[in-house]
């Protein structure tokens, strides 16, 4: 699939001497439009009653913030990274794009490259593939079951660390006191 905005993206990129730099696939989609609104949303409906009494209580707008609010915000702000985090892990066409240094490759760039392809070589290295030696001789197969079920995992070992605070968002307005 091919994005529209793809090709004045690249032509940025390089006018700014992003490409083949880490930073090229770091800002793309630092601030995504659509997590903004959600975080905007949140941030409205806290109460202002709320931060007003933040206020009488002698509290500057940072504590405030820091405070009142950060905590308030917790299960969005862990809604979002989580978001974040599953976009970036699984990001690939861009890096194999602006990052023409294959040293500089991303874990998901190999291993596409690895699954699609089938290209034991950027797994197990030149040397090892022309001597059929070492991990050369495992089943390609195996490797590729291997390969995608690597990706899934740092998802899997995260998501129950931020699940705790998508089940206090939810219960958090069960209560009035």
């Amino acid at each position: 699939m091919f994005e529209p905005g793809i090709i004045p993206d690249y032509f940025v990129n390089k006018r700014l001497g992003l490409l083949d730099s880490y930073w090229s696939v770091i800002l793309f989609k630092a601030v995504n439009a659509w997590y903004l609104i959600i975080l905007i949303r949140f941030f409205e409906e806290i109460p202002k009653e709320l931060l007003e009494a933040a206020e009488l209580d002698g509290a500057n707008p940072f504590q405030v913030f820091w405070h009142l609010v950060l905590p308030l915000a917790k299960p969005a702000l862990a809604t979002i990274s989580l978001f974040y985090l599953v976009f970036h892990w699984n990001e690939f066409f861009r890096a194999m794009i602006y990052l023409n240094d294959q040293g500089k490759w991303p874990l998901q760039v190999v291993l596409r490259q690895f699954v699609i392809d089938g290209d034991k070589v950027a797994i197990v290295g030149a040397n090892n593939a022309s001597n059929n030696t070492g991990a050369s001789q495992i089943d390609l197969r195996s490797l590729k079951a291997g390969m995608i079920l690597l990706t899934i995992v740092p998802i899997l070992a995260i998501y129950p660390l931020i699940l705790k605070f998508f089940t206090k968002g939810t219960m958090s307005g069960a209560l009035k006191g």
